[in-house]
């Protein structure tokens, strides 16, 4: 599902972002906890000049409670969308749920999310921000890591 959040949010991922500055060693932490699962290193390939979308891919461990991606936000994109697969032909998914005993591999060619309207490209050994929301576990702020499946 297309979405945006709303500016008190911009807030949060300001203060997520000073703190990775502060703390260098934070910016290598790939593992996110949430209640129910935990989001293994976000990643993207870099963008090549021209490009407007570029997908984000993790893998989900340790599921024991069911759950449903319902939103996401970057400050550099215009949009983020969740998608089946790597078809862009398909429409986007509104949600992408998972439930105990599911692989939770959000990989090539796999249900994954789509930054859409990048508004600069996505560099090689760079990281960018990117909040997921879930319907049970809230609002998890995430960093991808560009270059480093």
């Amino acid at each position: 599902m297309a979405s945006t959040f709303p500016g008190r949010f911009m807030g949060l991922l300001r203060a997520v972002a000073l703190a990775i500055l502060i703390m260098p060693g934070a910016a290598g932490a790939h593992e996110y906890y949430a209640d129910g699962f935990m989001i293994i290193h976000p990643w993207a390939a870099p963008t090549p000049p021209g490009a407007v979308d570029v997908p984000v891919y993790f893998h989900l461990a340790e599921i024991t409670k069911g759950d449903r991606l319902i939103r996401g936000f970057s400050p550099l994109a215009d949009r983020v969308e969740f998608r089946a697969d790597d078809n862009p032909d398909r429409p986007a998914l509104m949600e992408i749920a998972f439930g105990p005993g599911d692989s939770g591999d959000f990989g090539v060619g796999k249900p994954h999310v789509m930054l859409r309207g990048l508004k600069k490209p996505f560099e090689e050994g760079r990281s960018y921000m990117l909040m997921l929301e879930f319907e049970k576990a809230g609002q998890i702020v995430t960093v991808v890591s560009v270059g480093a499946d």
